[in-house]
């Protein structure tokens, strides 16, 4: 099979630079280029051919990869026209998103796909009867085409036959995320920031999107203010709002860029990134419906204490080393805030419960269990 294929393996990258599903795609993809012999193809927008050479110039491992420019948005249908004349023959097309073509691919010897969530399908009153029905299809159409389906949850993988009307577990595989190794990020300067004890700061790190539940949030910061015991407290706001701003009302939006004690920092670069989650006093991450929740992790990886909403996969994710609050009770996260910011000794045991539970996290368990799927289908 090698000598009648140009590619051992060709990927979906165009997710590349995205937050979430971006993280996830390039942490294992550099491990991939790094420790398999693959010849590789990476199907990318214009800004990102030489992404990896760009990023890690000092791995001098490249020489196995190539790039292939594409157009078409990752929603767009159009994309699977355009995919389906671009990928060569190869061993195995790799979809780190549901967004799979959902034509025959008569040159592609086997497929797998990443299921990250079933948020479209979870939360249908976001989308119009005809959106709707198109994605659960497009989620139905990756699922059935796939010969090995991704999850990075058992939460993520219950929810498949929840939604999808199939049941997934013959050929599906639940592999944690988890956050960027030291080895990684080498090329990252960091400042010196140290946790400033005069501000307490409460970090969010997610998008305006609304199963983010930033407004919650946002109610419980603006009462805790109201309290003179916590009248120097700051809320950081990180994550893209470019696009967004229907998630909420364009005047909140305007209220919070103008409230003093309310940094909307927007998208920001890794090493300012981490230099937030050091120099931060707790992080909250009030989501109503995620698949994973990398913010935890790097919360815990960096020492942050965290309070995090009540649901399925955060229970999953954290266990007993963040706070959970009841997740759409602003009164509920304000009180959780309050007992934990005043609370150093809770602090200290939450860091530690986080510390140990990055032990069962690994990015490179993770290219492991990505390296054994991907080899069934690599043939040398």
């Amino acid at each position: 099979m090698k000598s009648r294929v140009k590619y051992d393996l060709v990927v979906d990258a165009r997710m590349l630079g995205y937050a979430g599903i971006g993280v996830y795609l390039e942490q294992v993809l550099i491990r991939v280029i790094k420790g398999a012999n693959y010849k590789i193809l990476l199907l990318v927008y214009k800004q990102y051919i030489n992404f990896f050479e760009n990023k890690y110039s000092t791995t001098n491992i490249l020489s196995n990869v190539s790039y292939r420019q594409v157009k078409f948005g990752v929603y767009n249908p159009m994309s699977s026209i355009e995919l389906m004349f671009k990928i060569p023959s190869c061993s195995l097309y790799w979809t780190p998103h549901f967004n799979t073509v959902f034509l025959p691919l008569y040159r592609v010897g086997r497929r797998v796909v990443t299921i990250h969530d079933l948020f479209h399908l979870a939360n249908r009153s976001y989308y119009s009867f005809h959106i709707f029905y198109f994605i659960k299809t497009w989620y139905f159409v990756a699922c059935i085409l796939s010969d090995t389906i991704i999850t990075v949850s058992n939460f993520s993988k219950s929810e498949l036959k929840k939604y999808i009307g199939i049941n997934p577990y013959n050929k599906s595989k639940v592999i944690y995320n988890a956050v960027i190794s030291d080895e990684l990020t080498t090329n990252i300067i960091l400042s010196d920031n140290t946790k400033n004890l005069k501000v307490d700061k409460i970090l969010f790190v997610g998008s305006l999107k609304p199963h983010k539940n930033l407004l919650t949030l946002i109610y419980a910061f603006k009462e805790l203010l109201n309290d003179s015991s916590y009248k120097k407290t700051e809320l950081i706001i990180v994550g893209k709002l470019d696009g967004l701003i229907t998630s909420i009302t364009k005047e909140l939006l305007d209220d919070i860029q103008n409230h003093e004690q309310i940094k909307v920092m927007g998208f920001v670069e890794d090493s300012q990134l981490i230099d937030l989650y050091k120099s931060s006093t707790i992080l909250v991450f009030p989501s109503i419906y995620e698949g994973f929740g990398l913010p935890i992790l790097e919360a815990y990886k960096y020492k942050l204490p965290s309070i995090i909403s009540d649901i399925p996969v955060f229970r999953e994710i954290a266990c007993d080393a963040s706070l959970f609050f009841n997740t759409l009770d602003s009164n509920s996260l304000l009180q959780k805030i309050k007992l934990l910011l005043k609370s150093t000794a809770l602090q200290h045991k939450l860091i530690n419960k986080g510390l140990n539970r990055l032990d069962i996290f690994s990015w490179e368990n993770s290219y492991k269990e990505h390296a054994k799927i991907f080899n069934k289908f690599i043939k040398y």
